[in-house]
């Protein structure tokens, strides 16, 4: 489906020899919607750095209250710094 197309190109994640990264220092992403990003399988700086705005707009269609473009301001970019931190 969408989601495991979308997951295919940004990267899986295995908890096995992966850390989940704190996805709520990114703008806008509390407990509930680091929760939703983990249910559909994002858990990293990595993933969020490569998604597209096709992925936003999926995302924004199976998470409920998503934040809109502006209230993100560039998770691409906010992920980018975070990962190399």
């Amino acid at each position: 489906d969408r989601i495991d197309a979308m997951l295919d190109r940004i990267g899986t994640f295995n908890p096995e020899t992966q850390t989940a990264d704190d996805l709520r220092k990114l703008k806008a992403v509390g407990p509930f919607l680091a929760q939703r990003l983990h249910q559909v399988g994002i858990y990293t700086y990595v993933q969020v750095s490569n998604l597209t705005q096709d992925d936003f707009e999926l995302l924004d269609e199976v998470i409920e209250n998503f934040p809109n473009a502006a209230q993100r301001e560039d998770w691409v970019a906010q992920a980018g710094k975070l990962k190399n931190k």
